[in-house]
């Protein structure tokens, strides 16, 4: 069957990645990257495949296009279900998503750049659908409402991201991404590349494929604000800071721009486009956040 073709392919896959660099002088992070070539296409049911992120011998987030038809002896009709149907194999993983009030999970389909973080909000029921739609005769007669990944006003979805999270074999949470598509109206899902943060419990950017910065999550940002338009950044920073300094740094973990901050408010121009890490040090903490310039 190719479904089970599909298990055997990603057991392999997973065996070959992208290497890290590090970053700075005592703090490191390593993203490693498993491009499938060529793509996993699920198009029809019951294929399925589970993904062993980590090449630990133990599955963590599974895959599936399945469907169903049944007779409705009410109506004297027959009906099909299809979905894309995405799974955790452990308790402890989790899907970045959305839950209804009948606690049905739908994964959000995440854009580039966006920050995989402890924060968000993780799903851990064991199934979570990507798409559903009901056909009679062929004809489709409704399909998901909080589907993120198709919907009525969403026909496909290209080139997003799963969210995920995963234990290892020690215990520990890492997090990582799948990116895949979701296309004709919700009936083929295409699986592409994934990749996760090999140093436990540290965020990772959708799509990214070399490295991160080691960020630890900001608990307190009292000290600090910050917020951009285009390529203008505004921070404000505490009176009560005497001295702070600022670094700018791309996807790639380059140092983009650095510079000293007094307290008030600080209005500047940054002339670079794309995705960037701004961090501010001071004696109050530390404060860390994406922006997207344009």
């Amino acid at each position: 069957m190719r479904s089970e073709i599909l298990f055997k392919k990603v057991l392999e896959y997973s065996k070959f990645s992208a290497i890290f660099i590090l970053l700075k002088s005592n703090s490191y992070s390593q993203v490693i990257y498993t491009d499938i070539d060529p793509d996993m296409v699920l198009d029809s049911s019951p294929e399925g495949v589970w993904f062993d992120i980590d090449a630990n011998g133990s599955y963590d987030i599974g895959l599936q296009n399945y469907s169903f038809t049944t007779y409705s002896f009410s109506k004297q009709e027959t009906f099909t279900f299809k979905f894309l149907l995405a799974f955790r194999y452990n308790s402890a993983n989790a899907i970045v998503g959305q839950i209804d009030g009948d606690g049905t999970c739908y994964p959000s389909a995440l854009t580039n750049g966006y920050l995989i973080k402890p924060s968000l909000n993780w799903q851990t029921q064991l199934t979570q659908i990507l798409a559903t739609n009901r056909y009679h005769s062929g004809v489709s007669i409704g399909n998901c409402t909080y589907c993120g990944w198709n919907n009525d006003s969403i026909i496909e979805t290209i080139d997003h991201y799963l969210g995920i999270r995963f234990i290892d074999d020690f215990g520990f949470n890492h997090y990582g991404w799948l990116r895949c598509d979701v296309v004709e109206d919700g009936r083929t899902l295409i699986v592409k590349d994934y990749a996760y943060e090999a140093v436990a419990n540290s965020p990772i950017i959708a799509g990214d494929t070399i490295h991160y910065l080691d960020i630890l999550e900001n608990t307190d940002f009292t000290f600090c604000s910050l917020a951009n338009n285009g390529n203008t950044i505004n921070l404000v920073l505490s009176e009560s800071i005497n001295a702070a300094m600022l670094y700018i740094y791309n996807i790639n973990g380059q140092l983009a721009l650095s510079r000293d901050l007094n307290s008030g408010i600080t209005s500047f121009v940054f002339s670079e486009v794309g995705i960037f890490l701004v961090v501010v040090e001071s004696q109050l903490g530390r404060y860390s956040k994406t922006i997207n310039t344009f």
